[in-house]
């Protein structure tokens, strides 16, 4: 406890030294919204159309390769607004449209690897949160919820009401926007001013430029190099009830036990202010969820699976709270999932928004009662208070509870985000700290961290001290591992050298989590080296690598085919490298290969994937994972294979198809769905599920076919 006490002193030295860092914001650009009678037609066609009377803004610098260099072509934004809507124009010009990367077309799709262009508003000024929207030279809809300290929570899942549509010409391509303002919240006042930025991709080329913030250590979702959006006048978000009853039916067959299924549900999004929502949700249904990839899991902790449940997935990063060790006090997955398998959700409530500096969560799910857990109550809260800008202060609590008990957590942190440390630098100062409370009667329930982060584009570092108690257990949460304290220093060197053969020539030479008892006891180490990494002008880039490891589990441990890991001390050094190509190829992928002692064996692994677009249409990706594992006398070899196949036939209309197999389960898991969108806000899915097992030949097992339909009514 006294170790602990010197180190909390160290971190209110730091926080006094941080707040006393005095730093000046730069002139920033502005940007006016002109208000407009007739509205501009959403065609891609601004010819003779209102935006001709518009003045247009075309001082965009490049962010990537050089920044603040000029671009390769110009860009033009402009900006007109109703009573209802808001409008913004892209014109990007080009020598030649017929080099244009233009592949995809699904909602959501992966605007990054075409030409594209992407805006992010921040409509309330804290500089942390916003909204983020993207389309490429086909009209598709990419739309997220941005926040936190530039790209750190990104909630892609989040979907919102708004139009785009987009169109190449001889020399130029063009996007034009709406979005109506019921769609966005913001304060209730007069006048509107809100951050805004916008930027460009010009794929063949590798280039990036942006409109406002074009500096090395920039980014889009760095809202505080972002400029103004001036002119909105006497608008009303309004608070329009979104309405989305769904049904769903079909057929299982599982175990050779044959059932129908049917079900009725309600979910409703309410505006309740200009700067809150409630989600409502009643016989919660995720019938449309992708199937979890199945991993074969060689290490002693358990897998972290991500949330694909989209009432979970809006706002799940503003929940989050994460820890030392890869712990986390908040992990969506322990609402409604009960070792793999759902549990019935009855309803439940989600109250988010911001006001001024406060921003506010609340998440309440009442679940069903099951075979093997009883029907449970989770309630989760997170508030987090603005301050010196772009920082913040936080407080978590959750409390779930049922008649087998009651576990309870209470947290606390603060984050300092300065952009002009040491001139224009960036520095993130981060603490956090919570414990859970239940009827065991155990103590050493707490978990904490201390970091300091200096993330920038030639240097990036960063040193961290984070605890986690021996009965820390929140029921919310996820926890690897207890009883530990980790310490980590992290330093690479990365500078750029746009040269004709590279862009970049990099290396780190520290990068270290070291893990021990509070007695001082080591229980694990990893050092890693990266001597070499280098990213070539094509935007390809490769790494080579070197980790030094040592681990000393207690206990004895099962991983591949029940090969039991001996409890004792495994000192181990690994070597490998990995490859990346340019994901504005037509075929693009990555790999990776390493070699090296594995708990008194030797291990091999080798991963690979590859995504090729073989028109806008019709896409594939295939991964494939193996390990070669000599140990104990014995030889293991594991293959994974994953493939993705989608077929779009229209912005609206898209197939997918997830086919995964390993040789641990020995099976063959077919996940197909058709998603038919016929109204923003609707959805029709048909999804089958198709089981087989390989471990003696291909054996048909279960098969589920379900039809939904969720429609949109706004009231």
């Amino acid at each position: 406890m006294k170790n602990f006490s010197q180190k909390f002193k160290l971190i209110v030295v730091f926080f006094a030294f941080s707040v006393a860092i005095s730093f000046s914001q730069s002139s920033e650009k502005v940007i006016t919204a002109v208000k407009v009678n007739v509205p501009p037609e959403i065609d891609g066609n601004f010819q003779g159309d209102v935006w001709a009377d518009i003045p247009g803004d075309s001082s965009f610098l490049q962010l990537d390769p050089v920044p603040g260099a000029e671009p390769a072509f110009k860009t033009v934004v402009k900006v007109v607004y109703t009573e209802s809507d808001l409008y913004l124009l892209f014109i990007c010009y080009d020598d030649d449209t017929g080099k244009l990367v233009a592949r995809e077309m699904k909602y959501d799709g992966f605007t990054s690897g075409d030409d594209n262009v992407k805006l992010i508003i921040d409509t309330f000024g804290d500089r942390r949160n916003a909204y983020w929207l993207a389309t490429n030279p086909l009209s598709v809809k990419n739309d997220a919820l941005a926040a936190g300290k530039n790209f750190t929570d990104f909630n892609e899942d989040w979907n919102m009401i708004w139009d785009v549509k987009s169109r190449i010409y001889e020399n130029y391509w063009c996007a034009e926007f709406r979005i109506p303002f019921a769609s966005l919240k913001f304060p209730e006042k007069e006048e509107q001013v809100w951050g805004i930025n916008f930027m460009r991709g010009i794929q063949r080329l590798n280039q990036d430029v942006i409109w406002s913030g074009a500096a090395a250590n920039g980014s889009l979702f760095d809202m505080t190099r972002a400029g103004k959006l001036i002119g909105i006048k006497g608008v009303r978000r309004g608070n329009p009830t979104y309405v989305v009853p769904f049904v769903n039916a079909g057929l299982q067959d599982i175990n050779s036990d044959k059932d129908s299924k049917f079900k009725l549900g309600l979910d409703v999004k309410y505006g309740i202010s200009d700067a809150f929502t409630l989600d409502l949700t009643a016989n919660t249904d995720f019938a449309q969820v992708e199937a979890d990839v199945n991993e074969i899991n060689l290490s002693r902790f358990p897998l972290f699976l991500p949330e694909k449940r989209e009432f979970f997935l809006e706002g799940n990063k503003f929940f989050s709270f994460d820890l030392a060790d890869g712990n986390s006090a908040y992990y969506s997955r322990t609402i409604g999932i009960d070792r793999g398998e759902g549990v019935p959700i009855l309803g439940g409530f989600k109250l988010t928004g911001s006001t001024g500096k406060l921003e506010l969560g609340i998440l309440d799910v009442q679940t069903d009662g099951t075979s093997r857990k009883s029907s449970t109550n989770y309630l989760v809260s997170r508030a987090k208070y603005n301050v010196f800008g772009n920082s913040y202060a936080g407080v978590i609590f959750s409390n779930v509870q049922s008649k087998d008990g009651v576990n309870r957590l209470a947290g606390a942190d603060v984050q300092l985000n300065f952009n002009d440390f040491l001139g224009d630098k960036n520095l993130v100062i981060t603490t956090k700290y919570a414990g859970n409370f239940d009827n065991s009667g155990l103590s050493n329930k707490t978990a904490g961290l201390f970091s300091i982060d200096y993330p920038n584009d030639e240097i990036s570092a960063e040193i961290g001290f984070g605890y986690t108690g021996e009965n820390f257990n929140p029921a919310t949460g996820f926890v690897f591992r207890n009883g530990l304290n980790q310490w980590s220093v992290y330093g690479s060197y990365s500078p750029r050298v746009n040269s004709e053969w590279f862009r970049r020539i990099g290396f780190t030479p520290i990068n270290i989590d070291y893990f021990q008892r509070p007695g001082g006891e080591v229980v694990s180490y990893e050092y890693n080296f990266t001597p070499l990494s280098v990213t070539f002008s094509s935007n390809d880039m490769i790494s080579l690598m070197y980790s030094r490891e040592f681990d000393h589990p207690d206990y004895d441990f099962a991983i591949f085919k029940n090969t039991i890991i001996p409890a004792g001390e495994y000192y181990g050094n690994r070597f490998g490298a990995y490859l990346a190509s340019n994901y504005a190829r037509d075929i693009y992928g990555n790999g990776s290969i390493s070699y090296g002692d594995f708990y008194g064996g030797k291990r091999f692994e080798a991963e690979t994937e590859i995504t090729t677009s073989l028109s806008k249409y019709f896409g594939v990706s295939l991964s494939y994972r193996y390990n070669g594992i000599s140990i104990n006398g014995s030889e293991l070899h594991t293959n994974e294979v994953l493939s993705r196949i989608k077929y779009t036939m229209s912005v609206d209309m898209a197939t997918f198809l997830l086919v995964q197999w390993n040789n641990e389960i020995n099976q063959l898991n077919f996940n197909f769905k058709i998603n038919y969108k016929p109204s923003p806000g609707s959805d029709i899915y048909l999804v089958v599920n198709k089981l087989f097992d390989t471990e003696s030949g291909l054996v048909s097992r279960d098969l589920v076919i379900i039809l939904k339909i969720a429609w949109m009514f706004i009231i």
